[in-house]
């Protein structure tokens, strides 16, 4: 479902013209299509793209104001895309995109005790 509601309009993923409409577009999906009216699915449909220095958008959240589900979901989402073949440049190793986001990311812009955790739940397998 991520896939669905991440991707259903994203021709923004730069912050263009369209990442007002892939977030609005991923609440109506969960509110409308779905029936799922969770708050946490609802947050992390509106929020996966806030930072915790406020650089992320739609409205600038930083640090506390960003849930925790929110800051798990955009981790993925920067780990999914930068190891995803775009239409603008090849995949990452996965390797390589742990180490930029543990380097370049982290701790102003992703959690880096959630990161910490991600990194040992998929090291292994990256290694298998």
């Amino acid at each position: 479902m991520g896939d669905l509601v991440h991707d259903a309009d994203d021709d923004g993923a730069d912050g263009g013209p369209g990442i007002v409409d892939h977030l609005s577009g991923g609440v109506a999906f969960v509110d409308n299509e779905h029936g799922l009216t969770d708050d946490v699915i609802r947050d992390v449909a509106l929020y996966h793209h806030e930072k915790l220095d406020g650089s992320g958008y739609p409205i600038g959240l930083a640090g506390e104001q960003i849930s925790p589900a929110s800051r798990i979901a955009a981790m993925i989402d920067i780990y999914d895309a930068m190891t995803t073949d775009r239409p603008y440049r090849q995949a990452m190793a996965p390797e390589e995109a742990l180490q930029l986001m543990a380097n370049e990311m982290a701790p102003h812009q992703l959690d880096s005790e959630y990161l910490n955790v991600f990194y040992r739940l998929i090291a292994p397998k990256l290694v298998a």
